[in-house]
């Protein structure tokens, strides 16, 4: 943050051009607008969040992590009993080979029957009624193969997973507790960084995109650490009037964690139109200070206090703004 304060008092006490006269050179400087601290805070939270919600209606066998916990590198947070999905797919099991064997059985009667068709021993209506009963056959056994996999994916689901490595914000489930289908039972969240939110006005969003290295101060933990951009909402908040932004903290932090309160100190122009100005340029005449144009003409102006850095000034004056040339004292040639 002092880096961007000297900046800014570094380009206020350039010197921009010289007048040569006959026997003297006049030195000018640009004044530039004082800056003031702003001082937001914010607290720290997950970089994601995610729930853990159950796709299948059943009991509760096992919970493998508690609030807190880190998720295994497996991935499982829980299992459901899966007795009646197996039970389940064993009857499509046996359906599937008993339709088997009755598409067997008819494959053998149609051709049967068309052999006697062409003897015309039987009617066409009676070919055509097990050809029916053939096909229908064949769809109830592909009817069960989608059944089937449809069972295995849910075999699949009834152990509940999360991200390996995050954490467990929130759990809402117990052993032997029967769970419904779209129920959430846990809530986690990935902490190996952390997201401070802030709500900014434009110019402390400016202040804080000129802010390099940005840094944040952690009151609770007494120390300072390196901050980087994480997300920039492209919309504008109607309710607060401002920019939703979040800082990004992933190195310095030993125990990372929501809730830590973080500081973030931006330097952003005084709205009072309040500049900086080195003492060399203040002149003085009966008690009233004043600056002196390029041109020689008197502002007079206020002195408010010391400048952020040595031999600088905080000053107001009618019709003085950032930007504006003013002379330092004369030098002889």
């Amino acid at each position: 943050m002092k880096k961007l304060i000297y900046w800014w008092i570094g380009c206020s006490l350039s010197l921009v051009s010289s007048l040569s006269g006959a026997d003297d050179a006049v030195a000018l400087f640009t004044a530039q607008p004082a800056l003031h601290q702003s001082q937001l805070t914010g607290f720290t939270r997950a970089r994601a969040q995610l729930d853990v919600v159950s796709e299948l209606s059943a009991r509760c066998l096992t919970v493998n992590s508690d609030v807190g916990d880190m998720i295994p590198a497996s991935g499982l947070f829980a299992c459901l009993d899966d007795t009646f999905i197996r039970l389940e797919i064993e009857a499509n099991q046996v359906e599937q080979q008993r339709l088997k064997s009755d598409l067997q059985f008819l494959e053998k009667e149609v051709s049967r029957l068309q052999q006697l068709s062409r003897n015309k021993a039987v009617s066409e209506a009676e070919l055509d009624r097990m050809k029916n009963q053939l096909s229908s056959t064949e769809f109830q056994l592909k009817a069960r193969g989608i059944e089937a996999r449809r069972l295995q994916e849910q075999l699949s689901r009834v152990c509940l997973k999360a991200p390996a490595g995050w954490k467990v914000i929130r759990r809402n489930l117990e052993p032997k507790q029967w769970v419904n289908q779209g129920q959430t039972v846990a809530q986690v969240g990935d902490f190996s960084q952390l997201h401070v939110p802030f709500a900014l006005t434009v110019e402390e969003y400016a202040a804080l995109q000129h802010t390099q290295p940005l840094q944040v101060y952690l009151p609770d933990l007494r120390q300072t650490v390196k901050a980087d951009m994480a997300r920039i909402s492209p919309e504008f908040d109607p309710q607060t009037r401002k920019i939703n932004v979040e800082l990004l903290l992933d190195q310095g932090i030993e125990e990372k964690r929501g809730g830590w309160r973080v500081e973030l100190a931006l330097s952003i122009p005084d709205p009072s139109d309040t500049v900086i100005v080195p003492l060399t340029a203040i002149q003085t005449r009966y008690e009233e200070f004043f600056l002196l144009t390029p041109e020689g003409e008197r502002k007079t102006i206020v002195k408010l206090g010391q400048g952020h850095e040595l031999n600088t000034m905080r000053v107001q004056g009618r019709g003085i703004k950032a930007g504006d040339t003013f002379r330092l004292h004369t030098v002889a040639q």
